[in-house]
């Protein structure tokens, strides 16, 4: 049985949201590159490679004393949460062919929700700036719900939330670590690529039941 005949006999699409709905990884990849920069300072070179192992805070206290950033460091946390949610409110689009997607399984009458590691105000954001919160059920979000998707136990509680069951749940998603859970918890598991997780592709393919490029294959 190929993709879309599995889709027709499914109840429930769950959908990740950062790299599986939205292309945003590349902005997470160098959003300290980019957010310096907009601040008019000159990052030096190898400045995501310094800031890899920070802290949220440390980068502030580093661009700060290092780089000569104006702020305190609260006012740098609260600049950059602003800055980020400005992205996800105008900048970042969505992955190629996944508002189609998300409409037709919405006329196909199929509930949908959206499971995420994001914040939920920069994920209504997107949503709204895409459209793509007419076609959406439900939100939910790891931090509200004190769960990770490092373990199977999210999914089980976000199908049973949706009134629905494993075996009539399919799951799209990039990150290898959910796609395990996923399987795991007993859902159907479509792995959906982003360059983010190229070197994982592997792994990713040893548990998900089909691998998409991106969503206009299904549309």
């Amino acid at each position: 049985m190929n993709l879309q005949e599995t889709l027709q006999q499914k109840k429930l699409v769950i959908f990740d949201f950062d790299g599986t709905l939205l292309d945003s990884m590349p902005m997470w990849a160098h959003i300290g590159t980019d957010y310096i920069t907009s601040k008019g300072i000159l990052p030096p070179p190898d400045l995501e490679e310094t800031l890899i192992s920070k802290t949220l805070e440390e980068s502030g206290e580093y661009y700060i004393k290092e780089l000569g950033l104006p702020m305190t460091v609260p006012e740098y946390l609260d600049d950059l949460f602003t800055y980020i949610e400005d992205a996800y409110a105008h900048r970042i689009p969505l992955k190629a062919g996944a508002l189609d997607f998300v409409r037709m399984v919405a006329e196909q009458g199929k509930a949908r929700c959206i499971l995420t590691t994001t914040m939920r105000r920069c994920v209504l954001e997107a949503m709204k700036n895409h459209g793509l919160d007419q076609y959406i059920d439900t939100l939910y979000t790891c931090g509200e719900l004190g769960m990770s998707k490092k373990t199977p136990d999210i999914y089980t509680w976000t199908v049973k939330a949706m009134g629905a069951a494993p075996e009539d749940t399919v799951l799209f998603e990039d990150a290898h670590f959910a796609i395990r859970s996923g399987k795991e918890a007993g859902l159907t598991v479509v792995s959906v690529y982003d360059d983010s997780v190229a070197e994982e592709q592997e792994f990713i393919r040893k548990y998900a039941d089909f691998m998409i490029h991106d969503f206009r294959e299904l549309v």
